[in-house]
């Protein structure tokens, strides 16, 4: 069904905006990527790898906002520091995810890059290579799909991290 959706977007010869979590999705129908962000709509340059990066950036400059926040109205500096630790706390799994995600994900990239550059080689198209050929596209379907997984564990632990956030 996703693929047929897809056949069918690229095919579509009009403008149309999609909004998706579904990262090959995106990827295959996509031509530009509008950023959403601090109350703007702006053209991103880059694809989706820049565009986690991005979010990171974010993550890692919004965390050293808060490091230095000044302490809540009618809280010490002692326990404003003790209530910030404990956020961190239970924040803890929730960056633990993200990176795992991420590092999870850029590994199937990797294995994707590397099938698809065998793929790309004209001799594994002859007869004799049938076999390997078979097993190359196996291969290949089961890291497209790890991928497809390993993107929505970061999206969703992405979410679930985001949600504690202060607004």
């Amino acid at each position: 069904m996703r693929h047929a959706l897809s056949v069918a977007l690229q095919e579509y010869e009009g403008a149309l905006v999609v909004v998706s979590h579904d990262r090959h999705l995106l990827r295959s129908v996509t031509d530009k990527f509008l950023l959403v962000a601090h109350g703007k709509v702006q053209p991103f340059d880059g694809d989706l790898d820049d565009y986690r990066l991005w979010l990171s950036e974010q993550k890692r400059a919004n965390d050293g906002n808060n490091a230095i926040d000044t302490p809540s109205q009618g809280v010490s500096r002692k326990d404003q520091r003790k209530l910030d630790a404990e956020h961190r706390l239970k924040q803890k799994p929730l960056y633990d995810a993200v990176k795992k995600a991420e590092m999870a994900v850029e590994k199937y990239h990797q294995e994707q890059r590397q099938l698809e550059q065998q793929l790309a080689d004209p001799a594994i198209y002859e007869e004799s290579e049938k076999a390997r050929l078979k097993q190359i596209m196996t291969l290949k379907m089961q890291v497209d799909k790890a991928l497809n997984d390993a993107e929505s564990a970061w999206m969703e632990a992405e979410e679930k991290l985001a949600a504690t956030q202060p607004a």
